[in-house]
């Protein structure tokens, strides 16, 4: 671990005034004597006065590396994390949500990744050692994203909706945030550097139910339906820009092209399935 380095947090935020002091603590706990830390809070003009919070707990523990972005007219969460990547000082660049489901102490295992040689570093729930612990409908629903998502996109990142991310900084000037949608910016983020030759690790991690305050994304059924949806579209709409930036291409052959993908993907994928259950079963027998 480079202890010199600065590594900038940006905590996007709406409402979450239970949840924040708890996360910052975790995360100046997490970096002391790992890395030189930043955090940016970028709060969407919060009812509950999340900002409000954030600024008495600076000014009674007098700390200078925490920051406070108020926005009043502006709101949404890709946005907030581009004006919080604005705002950073750090080589190294973190993000994360604020319900305490992604633990703070594993912010320095994403950026060591960084620092043995990778560009970006995800949190992942479906890499070695990862976990979906909140409850089975939004785990299979997470699920059937991220399977669609590599279906129709690759199969580069295993959780392509993290939205617990470390970058290096200078990523960003080849690789944008998409503005708009909720949690899609995270897939189209990474889509767009792993297709620039950026190298991506995921580092396995237990993601948690939100104990505290309200979930952005809803808790019934509908609401859970229609953000699937949402980026079911929005993900089609990412893999069509790729199509449009080839003018030569025609629709059909690309279909058909990326039928077959599907197709082989499966294939190995059952194949590569179905050995390793053989031996499994062949070594319990033993």
């Amino acid at each position: 671990m480079i202890k010199s380095q600065l590594v900038s947090t940006v905590l996007p935020t709406y409402n979450e005034k239970l949840n924040i002091i708890t996360l910052i603590e975790g995360l100046l706990k997490a970096a002391k004597n790992n890395y030189k830390t930043e955090i940016i809070v970028v709060d969407d003009n919060s009812p509950d006065k999340t900002w409000k919070i954030v600024h008495d707990y600076i000014k009674k523990n007098k700390l200078k590396n925490i920051k406070v972005v108020r926005r009043i007219n502006q709101r949404g969460l890709p946005t907030a994390i581009a004006r919080g990547i604005e705002e950073a000082k750090g080589d190294i660049i973190t993000w994360m949500d604020c319900d305490l489901g992604m633990p703070p102490e594993v912010v320095p295992k994403l950026v060591k990744t960084i620092q043995d040689g990778c560009d970006i570093s995800v949190g992942s729930r479906y890499a070695e050692d990862g976990k979906d612990l909140r409850r089975p409908l939004r785990v299979f629903t997470s699920k059937a994203i991220n399977l669609y998502t590599n279906l129709i996109l690759n199969f580069k990142v295993r959780d392509y909706n993290s939205g617990f991310v470390a970058v290096k900084k200078e990523v960003f000037s080849k690789v944008k945030i998409h503005p708009n949608g909720y949690g899609e910016y995270c897939v189209n983020f990474l889509y767009q550097a792993g297709n620039k030759g950026f190298k991506i690790k995921e580092v396995g991690f237990d993601f948690k139910e939100r104990e505290l305050g309200e979930s952005k994304t809803g808790e019934y059924l509908g609401a859970i339906l229609r953000h699937g949806l949402n980026y079911g579209l929005r993900i089609f709409y990412f893999r069509l820009i790729k199509w449009k930036s080839n003018p030569k291409a025609k629709i059909l052959p690309i279909l058909m092209s990326l039928r077959s993908s599907i197709r082989r993907r499966y294939y190995v994928y059952f194949k590569k399935n179905y050995v390793k259950k053989q031996l499994e079963t062949r070594k319990g027998k033993l």
